[in-house]
């Protein structure tokens, strides 16, 4: 029988989410593809035991997210609420959503982590 990979869990991860790891001060998580109501639980999930995990920021890469929907962003923001939060090359639409809804003053954007890590560094200094 051929190995057939779980679409809600992928290398041990849940659906939409390919990496979760502390670098450094920030605990990074990287999502990809649809991120909407269906595949809100297991990220909301990682997000929960990242926030258990680690005391600092945290940073989302967002490079290789195709779609964002506001129970999506609804967490994003929460999350926020918690702890500091970034999101790290959010795609076109990404922008769009966060402009069209006016949140793009609670989740701040950076091309990647050095870049988020020396705005903080710069705002500290």
């Amino acid at each position: 029988m051929e190995n057939v990979e779980d679409p809600h869990e992928r290398n041990g991860l849940p659906a939409g989410v390919r990496g979760s790891r502390q670098v450094g001060e920030f605990w990074l998580i990287r999502l990809a593809g649809d991120l909407d109501i269906e595949t809100l639980e297991p990220v909301e999930q990682e997000v929960t035991a990242a926030l258990r995990r680690h005391e600092g920021p945290l940073a989302f890469d967002t490079a290789e997210v195709s779609f964002c929907d506001s129970s999506m962003l609804n967490l994003l923001l929460r999350t926020a609420g918690e702890r500091p939060l970034s999101l790290l090359a959010p795609p076109a639409h990404l922008r769009r959503l966060l402009t069209v809804t006016g949140t793009e003053p609670f989740l701040p954007c950076y091309p990647d982590l050095d870049s988020c890590r020396r705005e903080r560094v710069r705002e500290s200094g």
